[in-house]
C-alpha cells in the first residue's frame, strides 16, 4: 500500500509529456502509471491509493476529463495537475471539478510538477465548495521558497544577489520578458539592473523618473499592480517600446521593499499563453520580491561597510590602509608581467597655517576640495589615497617615471591654480 500511495497517474493521449518529466518523477520515488493511448478506464488499470493525477489536455478532451473525474471518485482530495495551453484551469472543468486542480502550461516544468506533489502531501484537504472558481496557476511549494531564501542569504555581494534573483525569476515565472530596477535615491529615478531577453542590453540604457510609467508609479506608491491592457492605462509609458520595438500588452509589477522603504521594483511583461497575469502570479512574485528586498538591503549595507573600511573619513577618497593593499597587488602584477609602476607622493605646503587661521573645520573642507581636484585629474585606473595629514599618494599602473613626472607637474600646477573655500568667500591659494 505504501508503494501505491506513491503512484502518479499520467493521462496523455497525444504523447505531449516529455520523457524527462517521467524520469524526474521516478527519481523522486514516484511510480508512474500511464493511462495509455487512448486512455484506458481507471478500473482496468487496477490503481488504488493514487498520489496524484497528471493530465495533459491540450484541446479539452472529454475522455481526459472523464478519467480525471473517475480518479477523483476514488479519492476526492487527490491533487490534479492539468497541463494545458496557458496553464489555465477553466471553471467548467467537469461537474465534479477537482478541489485541488492546478494548471501548468505546455511544456510542463518538472520542478513545478514536483513542487505541487510535495506540497499536496503536506497540506490538509481543500474543503472549498466544488464549484468555487480555481486560480490559474499554483503557488510555488514551500520547499522552493526555502531554497530561494537560503540562496539569497548565502552571499552579501550585491552582484551575486542580483544573479540569484535573475535565476530564480527565470525558473519560476513564465513571461516574455522581465526586469529588475533599483532606485537611485540621489536622482530619484529607477535604473535597470536586470533586463532579460534579446533587447535587455538596449533596455538597460533607460532610466525612469519616480512616477514615470507603471514601474515608476509602483516605486512611488509602494504598492503592486497588475495591468491587463497597457493601452487602456494612462500610467503606461510607451517610449521604451517605441525605441526597442517590443510590444507590451500586460504587466505585473511589484515593489522591492525593506523596512518600509522602496529599493526598486520587479516588472514582468506579457505572461506566456496570452492571458493576463492573475492574483496567484502576483502572490508568487510578491513573496520572491520580499526575499529579494531583504537580500539587496543586506548586500548594500555590507557594501557600504566595506567602503567605509577603505575610505578616509575626511576626504572621501581611499585611506592609507587600502593604498597598501592595492600597492602590494600592483607590485605583484608589475613584476609578473614586466610592466612599469609609478607612485606620486604629494603634500601641501604650509597647511598648518590654514588650520591655525581659519579653523579645523575649514581645514577639513580644504582637504576635501584638494582630494576632488586630484581625483578628477587622474585616470580611472589610477588610485589616489590620503596617506595622512596633508599628504596624498597616487598609484599609477603601467606608467613609467617620465610620464609620472609629467603628471605630477600637471597636478602641482592644477592645485596652484585653484581657489579653495571660494563658496565661503575665502578663495585660498595653495601649493
Amino acid at each position: 500500500m505504501a508503494a501505491a500511495a506513491r503512484r502518479i497517474l499520467t493521462i496523455d493521449p497525444e504523447g505531449l509529456l516529455p520523457a524527462t518529466l517521467q524520469a524526474r518523477l521516478e527519481a523522486e520515488g514516484f511510480e508512474v502509471v500511464a493511462a495509455g493511448r487512448p486512455p484506458k478506464p481507471l478500473e482496468r488499470l487496477g490503481i488504488e491509493g493514487l498520489a496524484g493525477v497528471l493530465a495533459c489536455d491540450r484541446a479539452a478532451d472529454p475522455g481526459v476529463r472523464r478519467l480525471v473525474a473517475s480518479a477523483l471518485a476514488l479519492e476526492p482530495h487527490l491533487p490534479v495537475i492539468l497541463i494545458c495551453p496557458g496553464g489555465r484551469v477553466d471553471a467548467e472543468f467537469s461537474p465534479d471539478s477537482p478541489r485541488q486542480a492546478m494548471g501548468l502550461p505546455l511544456p510542463p516544468d518538472p520542478d513545478a510538477v514536483l513542487g505541487i506533489l510535495r506540497r499536496a502531501r503536506k497540506k490538509p484537504p481543500d474543503l472549498r465548495p466544488p464549484h468555487t472558481p480555481l486560480p490559474a496557476s499554483p503557488l510555488l511549494p514551500l520547499e522552493a521558497f526555502h531554497e530561494v531564501g537560503k540562496a539569497l542569504t548565502s552571499t552579501l555581494k550585491l552582484s551575486e544577489v542580483l544573479n540569484i534573483i535573475a535565476d530564480t525569476m527565470s525558473r519560476y515565472v513564465q513571461c516574455e520578458a522581465w526586469s529588475l530596477l533599483l532606485m537611485d535615491e540621489e536622482r530619484q529615478e529607477l535604473r535597470f539592473e536586470i533586463a532579460t531577453g534579446d533587447l535587455g542590453p538596449l533596455v538597460k540604457q533607460f532610466r525612469l523618473k519616480l512616477g514615470e510609467g507603471i514601474a515608476g508609479w509602483v516605486a512611488r506608491e509602494g504598492q503592486a499592480c497588475i495591468v491587463e491592457d497597457v493601452a487602456a492605462d494612462s500610467r503606461f509609458a510607451p517610449h521604451v517600446d517605441s525605441t526597442t520595438g517590443f510590444t507590451t500588452r500586460t504587466i505585473l509589477c511589484v515593489p522591492l521593499k525593506s523596512k518600509g522603504k522602496v529599493l526598486g521594483v520587479i516588472e514582468l511583461l506579457n505572461k506566456l499563453g496570452g492571458a493576463a497575469f492573475d492574483g496567484r502570479d502576483l502572490q508568487v512574485v510578491s513573496i520572491l520580491a520580499d526575499y529579494a528586498a531583504i537580500a539587496i538591503e543586506n548586500a548594500r549595507l555590507y557594501q557600504r561597510a566595506e567602503e567605509l573600511a577603505i575610505t578616509d573619513d575626511v576626504t572621501g577618497i581611499h585611506n592609507s590602509r587600502y593604498f597598501h593593499q592595492i600597492l602590494e597587488r600592483e607590485m605583484h602584477r608589475a613584476r609578473r608581467y614586466h610592466r612599469p609602476l609609478s607612485l606620486l607622493f604629494l603634500d601641501l605646503d604650509a597647511f598648518k597655517a590654514v588650520n591655525d587661521t581659519h579653523g579645523h573645520q575649514h581645514g577639513s573642507q580644504v582637504l576635501r576640495e584638494v582630494a576632488w581636484v586630484l581625483k578628477t585629474s587622474i585616470r580611472s585606473v589610477d588610485l589616489i589615497a590620503r596617506y595622512g595629514g596633508d599628504e596624498f599618494i597616487v598609484v599609477l599602473p603601467d606608467t613609467d617615471a617620465a610620464t609620472a613626472a609629467r603628471l605630477g607637474e600637471r597636478l602641482r600646477t592644477t592645485v596652484a591654480g585653484t581657489e579653495f573655500l571660494a563658496p565661503e568667500g575665502l578663495a585660498l591659494r595653495l601649493t
